[in-house]
C-alpha cells in the first residue's frame, strides 16, 4: 500500500503486482515559463504513456532520447530525471 502521509494507514493509491510507477523531476522548475512547463509536462507524460508497454530495459534509451531533445532546447541548463519502478 502507498499511504497518504497526512492520514495514518489510509490508502492513497492502490496497485497490483506488475504495475509500474513513473516520477520525473525538473531542476529549477521556476526557470520555466508557464507555456514551457505545459509543453514539458505534456511531452514527458506522452513519452511515458507511449513507452509503458515497452520492457523496462528498453525504456531507458527511449526516455534518454526524449530528454535529450527537451534539454537541447533549453538555455538554462535545466536537467530532467525520470525514475521508474515496477511492483
Amino acid at each position: 500500500m502507498i499511504s497518504n502521509l497526512c492520514e495514518e494507514n489510509q490508502p492513497w493509491i492502490g496497485y497490483e503486482k506488475g504495475d509500474c510507477f513513473y516520477f520525473y523531476t525538473l531542476d529549477n522548475i521556476e526557470a520555466f515559463n508557464p507555456k514551457e512547463k505545459e509543453i514539458l509536462e505534456f511531452t514527458l507524460n506522452k513519452t511515458i504513456a507511449n513507452t509503458s508497454d515497452v520492457p523496462f530495459n528498453e525504456q531507458k534509451e527511449l526516455f534518454s532520447n526524449s530528454i535529450e531533445v527537451i534539454e537541447a532546447g533549453n538555455d538554462n541548463g535545466k536537467r530532467i530525471s525520470i525514475f521508474s519502478f515496477s511492483v
